[in-house]
């Protein structure tokens, strides 16, 4: 595999992120204790952004970035810690059914990587595809059905290799259900996700015969109680964990604070204090180890957006 790039039993981009958007938040991006972020951002004038951002952790690193909003799509800038300067092209549409995506890295020694999506719609579902310079390449195919004003079934596809090697495919079949009021607001929602992750090759390319194919597969609940509160449990199969099953939710205190948290069979406590205010937000999320030594780990994300409103009302806190 090239430097730098995931093995080849992994793919290159994300995997039918729109599966599981919920519980995925909840668990995996809400109580992340890996490292602490602070996240500014601003409206310099119409069409214009800039973000700023700093992670600290194991290894940290920093990044100043402006967004320009145009009518064929959104230009990016971003200079990144180490020297690295990304620049990319988001949601160009020469055609309404077509679009594209490019972002390209640069290093004072010249280009360090780019990567190309394309996303087309047909009658029948979004076809997307996407490519690197390390010649990674995937194909993601989604579609859908509503069988009522408030449901809808999704199912979609992905597949990745490289030239000439299939490296694996994810499959995910997705239910949603939504409650609205007598004015048709969202008081309530649910979804139930099952996915499964096959890699058909070693790390290194080497093809695994049928016999050795060990697939990962997750099963996962979400409901939305009310408008404030929620609850989520997820059972996965791993071929190095086993089976996992978490349970956690969402729990509004105050009109500006909420507490989010997770548990399961791995023993691992996850908890996340969130306070809003009117110009950002502030998490403490702290982790836990319940069966032996309790270890805990902190980590805190402070998200700053300049161009809130000043007004004394109370800002809700954002949904999950």
């Amino acid at each position: 595999m090239p430097p730098g790039m995931p093995p080849a039993n992994e793919s290159g981009s994300p995997m039918l992120p729109m599966f599981g958007a919920e519980i995925s938040e909840l668990f995996v991006q809400a109580l992340n204790t890996n490292a602490s972020v602070v996240t500014l951002s601003s409206a310099l004038r119409d069409g214009v952004n800039m973000t700023a951002q700093g992670i600290f952790g194991e290894t940290s690193n920093a990044m100043v970035g402006t967004q320009i909003f145009t009518s064929r799509g959104v230009l990016r800038a971003d200079m990144v810690s180490q020297g690295v300067l990304q620049a990319a092209l988001e949601g160009f549409a020469p055609l309404p059914f077509l679009n594209f995506s490019t972002q390209l890295a640069f290093v004072p020694a010249g280009l360090a990587g780019g990567m190309l999506q394309s996303m087309l719609m047909t009658p029948v579902g979004m076809l997307m595809g996407n490519v690197n310079t390390g010649g990674q390449l995937s194909c993601e195919f989604l579609t859908g059905a509503q069988p009522s004003p408030t449901s809808q079934l999704m199912l979609g596809t992905h597949v990745w290799g490289l030239p000439g090697l299939l490296g694996g495919y994810k499959a995910a079949l997705e239910w949603q259900h939504a409650k609205l009021d007598a004015e048709e607001n969202l008081i309530g929602s649910s979804a139930i996700t099952l996915a499964c992750t096959m890699p058909l090759v070693e790390a290194d390319g080497t093809r695994l015969d049928k016999a050795s194919r060990d697939p990962s597969l997750s099963l996962s609940v979400f409901q939305r109680t009310s408008e404030k509160n929620s609850m989520a449990v997820s059972l996965e199969r791993t071929p190095n964990a086993g089976i996992v099953l978490t349970a956690g939710g969402t729990r509004q205190l105050t009109d500006r604070t909420r507490l989010r948290g997770k548990w399961g069979t791995s023993n691992v406590l996850a908890l996340a204090l969130e306070v809003a205010a009117d110009k950002g937000t502030f998490t403490l999320v702290s982790e836990m180890n319940t069966a032996g030594a309790p270890a805990p780990k902190f980590s805190a994300m402070l998200n700053l957006n300049l161009a809130a409103s000043s007004s004394a009302a109370a800002s809700p806190p954002p949904k999950d």
